[in-house]
């Protein structure tokens, strides 16, 4: 009898525990599983959001916005802080986003993770995501290193009058290191703290060319160019430009570019106006004289062996180079480059005095070649003499405004010999083409009674040789060239390259 009550009393205790566990899920399941709202413990970046539906956390996320952005961030070096908040470093909040992604992380969850948090209180915590902003970065670094840092200095060749090439040691520098610095950045919120503090962190930075390097390191060639020193503007811009070529260091498979290294040929960067090649004439311009710096390295690196990258001809031959071997250049649509194809950084000195132009190309001296460059021309087109009538001559006088010069079609080739003397290979070079310019002679109008003359020897021009060529800048100094030859020929060769000889 007790046995049979005993066993009917746990029945019911055990229907009434059913139902109550029934009527508990089902409680559960319209209260937080089916409602609109965050489930039971949700908070996101440490502000609790439980119950709310994602325009309410949105708006409960606004509320703490100005909490966020003016969060104390200080940076530390030395005695000195440098504070900023986190509203200057990270991008706007997108707070629909990321309420949007942590409900719908927050619908994932089990019936059953739901009544754990439900039972054991616990917080499920979604962190806020933080995106810094680049030029906000870069701007404390580049502060930071403008304060602190100590830049390091290559080791490089110098000339010396007595001791000839000579390596000068390089300095470690100082810098700061981004990662360490900025390690103390966190790249999510899980809570929103009082203020975030760290060191700036600053580690050595090592020269990309060591004195052990250099001691290697001798002339492969050189090459020079004559100018006229009593140009003074013109010898001023091809100096200057020279000036800032000098100790280049282009370590290997770098491209050196001429006019990222020159810069902008401006009178607020210091050039003057000297003559220059314009759509085929000669007028004055800014930079006049560049061209012949252009040229010359051109030249020094043919002759050591040297990728060229980029190279332009002049529109009218230039009295400096051979024909074919010019290289001009215009700020921003015409370049010359070069890459060291070597496995050893390549070293430029470059010095301007006395109306001689030298470049010397130094580098490992395991890749000297002897190598010389020809030339060959293909067409040559004489210029004509032309009359044009100048109202400010007397009637019958004539005045030499411009000397004439041939036009060619020139192809050049670099050819490689080894040790022995022996062809090893030839190298096209391209082909440049030179546009003739007419001589033109000024004439004062003709006596009404007088017809004008039809003939321009009529109006007895003076001799070219008794008036002096026009001289050119930034496209450079022009000269007659030899006149119309019948058949294709080589102009001129030169034997280097490692012996250091000059050619002019």
């Amino acid at each position: 009898m007790n046995n049979k009550f005993y066993k009917s009393r746990l029945v019911q205790i055990a229907l009434i525990l059913l139902i109550v566990l029934a009527f508990l899920t089902l409680y559960l399941f319209n209260q937080y599983y089916m409602s609109d709202g965050f489930r039971p413990g949700a908070a996101i970046a440490g502000i609790a959001v439980a119950g709310s539906d994602r325009e309410e956390t949105e708006n409960l996320l606004n509320q703490q916005l100005d909490r966020i952005n003016s969060m104390p961030i200080t940076f530390i070096y030395g005695g000195s802080e440098d504070r900023t908040t986190l509203g200057a470093l990270i991008k706007p909040l997108n707070l629909e986003m990321e309420v949007e992604s942590a409900w719908t992380e927050d619908r994932s969850q089990s019936w059953y993770h739901i009544l754990a948090s439900l039972i054991s209180q616990r917080m499920v915590n979604y962190p806020l995501p933080l995106e810094y902003d680049s030029a906000a970065t870069e701007a404390l670094l580049s502060k930071w290193n403008a304060q602190w840092a100590v830049p390091f200095q290559d080791a490089v060749l110098e000339m010396d009058k007595s001791k000839g090439l000579i390596v000068v040691p390089g300095q470690v520098g100082m810098t700061v290191n981004r990662n360490e610095t900025f390690k103390i950045l966190p790249a999510e919120l899980e809570y929103i703290p009082a203020g975030i503090s760290g060191n700036i962190v600053m580690e050595q930075q090592y020269p990309k060319i060591d004195e052990e390097t250099l001691h290697h390191m001798g002339e492969i060639t050189h090459y020079t160019t004559r100018y006229n020193v009593n140009e003074i503007n013109r010898t001023h811009n091809l100096t200057k430009a020279t000036n800032i070529i000098n100790g280049s260091i282009i370590l290997p498979g770098e491209v050196f570019s001429f006019n990222q290294t020159v810069g902008r040929r401006t009178m607020e960067t210091g050039y003057k106006d000297a003559m220059v090649i314009v759509n085929g004439k000669f007028e004055p311009g800014l930079g006049g004289g560049i061209c012949q710096v252009s040229s010359t390295i051109y030249n020094a690196c043919l002759l050591a062996g040297l990728e060229i990258v980029e190279r332009h001809n002049h529109n009218l031959t230039v009295a400096y180079v051979p024909l074919g071997q010019d290289a001009t250049v215009s700020y921003g649509l015409q370049d010359f480059k070069f890459k060291n194809n070597t496995t050893s950084p390549v070293y430029v000195r470059a010095v301007a005095s006395g109306g001689y132009l030298t470049v010397n190309i130094y580098g490992d001296t395991n890749f000297k070649q002897k190598i010389e460059i020809s030339n060959i021309i293909d067409q040559s087109t004489p210029f004509q003499t032309v009359t044009l009538i100048d109202n400010n001559l007397q009637p019958g006088e004539t005045k030499l405004d411009h000397n004439g010069q041939n036009g060619f079609v020139v192809r050049s080739f670099r050819i490689f010999y080894d040790q022995n003397g022996e062809k090893v290979k030839s190298e096209s070079l391209g082909r440049s083409v030179y546009t003739a310019l007419n001589k033109t002679i000024l004439s004062g109008s003709p006596a009404e009674e007088e017809p004008a003359p039809t003939n321009p020897d009529q109006t007895n021009p003076p001799d070219e040789g008794d008036v002096e060529e026009p001289t050119s800048a930034e496209e450079d100094t022009t000269i007659p060239v030899p006149s119309e030859k019948p058949e294709p020929e080589i102009i001129n060769e030169q034997e280097t390259v490692g012996n250091g000889n000059s050619h002019i």
